[in-house]
This record gives structure tokens, C-alpha cells and sequence, in this order.
């Protein structure tokens, strides 16, 4: 049966008068309590935040140099006024898209749309092929007597190798 008083006896009173009972068991029996220090509260000492840095440090690949930044720079702007592609001058520079981007954005190069590049001339594909080897015939001749492969020529002038061959074979250098 539950006692009349149980709700108005509160249970931390009620837990304390069996621990005071144990403990006086305990001191009957010959037991001893020693007391011991308490815990003594010190608060932490204020965080100290570092001097902020000059400069903050990047993450990722570090910056080009301006050399290979200018060099680069120069390359695209020939090829953009010369109705390059981007993807073609991506592939050509061996760039990625991201740095592309940024370099288009930060110097302000601007290419040649394909409505604009239309409008230039009403040429076919058999016209715009022959003019373009016969603007890049004087540097891939160039290119041919110094030594240097037909693959890498094309890779260079950002046309296929068969229109290398072709250039040389019409301007009699192979």
C-alpha cells in the first residue's frame, strides 16, 4: 500500500535519511570517513587568436608564372583573331577549361562566333580549308626545313597532318 504521506515527503529527502542511516552503520561498526578536498573551479585562460596573415594562403595549384602566363595569353588571341575554336585552342595549348576561362575573362579576349565567321565569307568547306593552309603554308615550310615532324607541325599549326602534307606537297617542299 502506498503511504498517505508519499507525495508530500519530497524523494531527495527521503534518499538522504537512508544514507544518513547507512552512514551511522557504518560509524558503529568502526568505521572511519575522511574527507578530502573538493574539486576547485579554474576557468580557462581567454583564447588567444593568431595575427591574421598578410596574404591568406591559396589552396589548390599554385599560380602560372607570367612568362608561361604571357606566352599563353599571346597564343590564344593569335588563334581567337585567326577563328580558332576554343576547343581547338585548348587542344592545341594542352590548357584546361578552367584556365581558359580565367585567362578569356582576366585579359578580355574575345573569339569569333560562328554567325560572324559565316558572315567573313560564304566560302566552303574546300575554300576556307585551302585559304587557311595557304595562310599557315610560309610557318609550316618553316617548320618542315628546320626538322621538325609533320605530326608535330600540325600540332602546332592546329591543323590535321593530312592538310600539312598537302600544304607541302602544293608549295613543292616535300
Amino acid at each position: 500500500m502506498i503511504p498517505i504521506d508519499y507525495r508530500s515527503t519530497p524523494l531527495i529527502d527521503i534518499a538522504r535519511a537512508e544514507i544518513a542511516g547507512k552512514v551511522a552503520e557504518y560509524l558503529a561498526a568502526g568505521g572511519q570517513i575522511h574527507q578530502v578536498d573538493g574539486f576547485e573551479y579554474k576557468p580557462l585562460p581567454p583564447a588567444k587568436h593568431p595575427e591574421p596573415k598578410e596574404e591568406p594562403k591559396r589552396h589548390g595549384r599554385p599560380r602560372m608564372k607570367p612568362e608561361r602566363q604571357a606566352e599563353l595569353v599571346r597564343d590564344i588571341k593569335r588563334m581567337a583573331t585567326d577563328g580558332f575554336s576554343k576547343t581547338a585552342i585548348l587542344r592545341q595549348l594542352r590548357i584546361s577549361w578552367d584556365v581558359m576561362r580565367r585567362l578569356t575573362d582576366e585579359f578580355c579576349i574575345e573569339f569569333i562566333d560562328a554567325k560572324e565567321l559565316s558572315q567573313r565569307g560564304n566560302k566552303g568547306r574546300a575554300e576556307a580549308s585551302a585559304e587557311t593552309r595557304a595562310r599557315l603554308a610560309p610557318r609550316i615550310i618553316g617548320l618542315h626545313k628546320s626538322g621538325v615532324s609533320l605530326t608535330e607541325i600540325a600540332r602546332r599549326t592546329g591543323i590535321n597532318r593530312k592538310a600539312v602534307t598537302r600544304t607541302l606537297e602544293e608549295n613543292g617542299a616535300l
